[in-house]
């Protein structure tokens, strides 16, 4: 039958089929334009992967002797104490807003994103002023017992612990939001007839809702990993050498910018690795429609007792509390000292320069992600595709590594164009674009 269908097809048609398989994508002007954006974005990941043969293997190997160790096991415990203290903090959150009934569980809904809106370095310095030794906190608790500096031991926020506990109290949203919405959208029916067949409330979590949950957690893990790697504020701050930290002290402190580039492609290994692990999580996310998010009707799964609804009240409130309440409240008492007063005067200044950069940036995003996309729609083509996919890894590139690929072949750039504007305008000034605001 497939040879007598075969040979019914005349041989133009099987050429001409032959040559639309092999003919080249037709390039619109928008494939063009999501080619360009890409071939920008990739500029700062060209800087640093060209970097490694030209200099900075030979950095990295002496750093080796001497830092780069503390640097990839801070970095490497860090990720690791996060991202442990964010996954049971958001699953655990968004578990109990999507299958139980408790007091405030709409509120906690929703609210329990707000720890997103705090900068993880301002919750560093608020939480280090809070609980340091000379801090309200530790004064209050020698005034209430009378104790001395050595009648008693209280753990050091300024540590590596502390920092990740601060890190995971601001980023567990992440975590929090893929998996309330997986918990939301996966079977109701199946966790029921767990129940069912005699599995109690825990164990159905473990055996039903958790394994079918574990690709959003993941993505969730993956997008916490590649912020704490980006991080750069709160380990500076409580002076943890990481890739971040490292990157900085290498190019400005001790200007070597082999060292610097070499740490950057080190750290670009770990984004990769990071990236992967979410592209790979978001295969595996499928949607019911019979979703624990639709059962409110037909009651909660997990029935709580009267304690089990104030733990879970607690459970929610807590990290709520330490992530968004007390920084916030902390923040606006030290707004209305007499320094920050006196300081006000500036307040305007700063406040207009971040408005106009904010607006600016997020009408370029904006613009830029429209064209993406409609590119992606009008055009089926593979390098459209991975043109796309590599303009928009930005999000997980640290900031750090974008500095450090960016400034290099920024200022070949800039020097260039200040010197023909030097020669042949009669300019006399200094860098056009370096240190501007349109750079950043």
């Amino acid at each position: 039958m497939v040879n007598r269908l075969s040979q019914s097809v005349p041989p133009q048609a099987s050429a001409a089929k032959g040559a639309r398989a092999f003919a080249l994508p037709k390039w619109g002007g928008w494939a063009v334009a999501a080619m360009v954006v890409a071939a920008l974005a990739a500029v700062p990941l060209i800087a640093v992967a060209l970097a490694a043969p030209m200099g900075g293997m030979e950095a990295l190997i002496a750093l080796s002797e001497t830092v780069l160790g503390r640097y990839v096991a801070n970095t490497a415990a860090l990720m690791v104490l996060t991202g442990a203290i964010a996954g049971v903090i958001g699953t655990g959150c968004a578990w109990l807003v999507s299958a139980c009934e408790f007091p405030g569980r709409r509120m906690f809904a929703w609210a329990l994103v707000l720890p997103l809106a705090v900068p993880s370095y301002i919750a560093a310095y608020l939480y280090a002023d809070l609980l340091d030794f000379g801090g309200p906190v530790q004064s209050g608790l020698r005034a209430i017992t009378g104790w001395g500096v050595e009648d008693y031991s209280f753990p050091a926020i300024r540590s590596l612990p502390g920092a990740a506990l601060i890190l995971a109290l601001v980023l567990y949203p992440y975590v929090y939001l893929l998996a309330r919405t997986a918990f939301a959208t996966q079977s109701a029916s199946q966790f029921r007839a767990a129940r069912s067949l005699g599995a109690g409330p825990s164990r159905a979590f473990w055996r039903i809702a958790l394994p079918a949950a574990r690709p959003a957690i993941a993505g969730g893990l993956a997008l916490v990993l590649m912020e704490v790697l980006a991080d750069f504020g709160v380990a500076e701050y409580f002076a943890i050498p990481t890739f971040s930290t490292g990157i900085f002290r290498s190019w400005l402190a001790m200007g070597d910018r082999d060292a610097a580039m070499g740490l950057a492609a080190l750290m670009l290994l770990f984004v990769l690795v990071l990236v992967t692990i979410e592209a790979m999580t978001r295969r595996g996310r499928t949607v019911s429609r019979d979703g624990i998010g639709e059962t409110s009707q037909r009651g909660p799964l997990v029935r709580l007792s009267a304690g089990g609804k104030a733990l879970a009240f607690a459970a929610c409130l807590i990290p709520l509390m330490l992530g968004f309440v007390v920084p916030v409240l902390h923040l606006g008492a030290l707004a209305t000292q007499d320094a920050a007063l006196g300081a006000a005067g500036s307040l305007w200044t700063y406040t207009s320069a971040s408005i106009w950069l904010g607006a600016a940036v997020a009408v370029t995003c904006c613009v830029l992600a429209i064209l993406l996309a409609f590119a992606g729609s009008r055009s089926d083509s593979r390098m459209v595709a991975g043109a796309t996919r590599l303009a928009t890894l930005g999000y997980a590139l640290p900031g750090a590594l974008l500095a450090v690929g960016l400034l290099a072949p920024l200022g070949w750039v800039d020097q260039g164009l200040t010197g023909f504007a030097r020669d042949n305008l009669g300019y006399g000034g200094g860098l056009i674009l370096t240190g501007t605001s349109l750079i950043l």
